[in-house]
């Protein structure tokens, strides 16, 4: 008799567990990517009436998606690989769940809260380890590219203010300070969630870099492929750097609001593009169609896989 409300009441969490995570998160997210593209009208207008010049361009734009998405997921696979035997199939569901949660949150939570979730209960901890390989892998490419950039900027004119330079640089330094001794204080608890970083060979960790590597070099060449679509006639050195100094903005800035990433996007571009006589039209038009393409299109996609992390609660 007492156990009879416990096991209703345990229906009942099923059930609305079940109707969340089908029904109620992915028609949330359907909402913010409407509202993430109804909230720039101007942007939008400006697409619409905006030619493209070479639809050849814009298509091997929209080829290289799968390519992009694809890259992800293997390097998740592969840092994966000491404690997991995932396919590449349910690694890539993982990377476009995540894609759809990160719509309604900030700083890629939803992303790695979709790779802790994919994994059995007993090894969550150690994918802690694992999205950070993940993230830092991945900035290094980015982090080379915009310092380049940066150098192009200031040889071509561009008059950095102390403040410019020492604020991001002593934020930086504090956090990399404070992830010392938080790591050194707490090494003991927090070895459970760096398994993987501990079990890192040389071989897996250039691995995982090479294939970091290969997919800025994708989606740079995506960025590049849609500026030519619209006729842009920057000099392609000026694009290129251009495409890193945007992508090193949207990095080392966390998107804190629903349209946060767009934002960053366009003032980056804004901000490089200005000095060198582009046609700013174009620049935010490029912009804003990559970020339809890289964001909101696999975030649409992984919508259909949402459900799946139900299943590992």
């Amino acid at each position: 008799m007492i156990r009879v409300p416990s096991i209703y009441a345990n229906a009942l969490w099923t059930k609305a567990l079940w109707l969340i995570w089908v029904w109620i998160i992915p028609i949330i997210i359907l909402a913010a990517i409407g509202y993430k593209v109804m909230a720039s009208p101007d942007k939008l207008n400006l697409l619409i009436e905006t030619a493209v010049v070479d639809w050849s361009w814009m298509m091997l734009s929209i080829v290289l998606l799968p390519l992009n998405i694809l890259l992800e997921a293997k390097k998740w696979k592969v840092i994966l690989g000491a404690i997991e035997n995932s396919s590449l199939w349910i690694c890539t569901k993982t990377i476009l769940s995540g894609k759809s949660l990160n719509v309604i949150s900030p700083f890629g939570i939803g992303d790695a809260f979709a790779r802790i979730m994919a994994v059995p209960v007993r090894r969550r901890k150690s994918i802690i380890g694992g999205v950070l390989i993940d993230r830092v892998s991945q900035m290094l490419p980015t982090l080379i590219l915009g310092l380049c950039s940066g150098y192009y900027l200031m040889r071509n004119g561009y008059d950095w203010s102390v403040q410019t330079i020492l604020i991001p640089m002593g934020i930086g330094a504090m956090l990399m300070l404070s992830t010392v001794v938080l790591v050194n204080s707490y090494r003991g608890k927090l070895m459970a969630y760096l398994v993987l970083l501990k079990g890192l060979t040389l071989n897996i960790a250039l691995y995982v870099a090479s294939i970091s590597f290969a997919r800025f070099t994708v989606f740079a060449l995506q960025f590049y492929f849609v500026f030519l679509s619209f006729g842009s006639e920057s000099p392609a050195i000026v694009l290129w750097l251009g495409i890193g100094w945007i992508f090193f903005v949207k990095t080392i800035f966390p998107t804190l609001s629903i349209l946060g990433d767009l934002v960053k996007r366009e003032l980056s571009a804004i901000l490089f593009f200005s000095f060198f006589a582009a046609d700013m039209g174009i620049v935010i038009v490029a912009s804003f169609t990559l970020w339809i393409i890289n964001i909101l299109v696999p975030s649409a996609l992984g919508i259909f896989f949402i459900g799946d992390i139900k299943k590992r609660f």
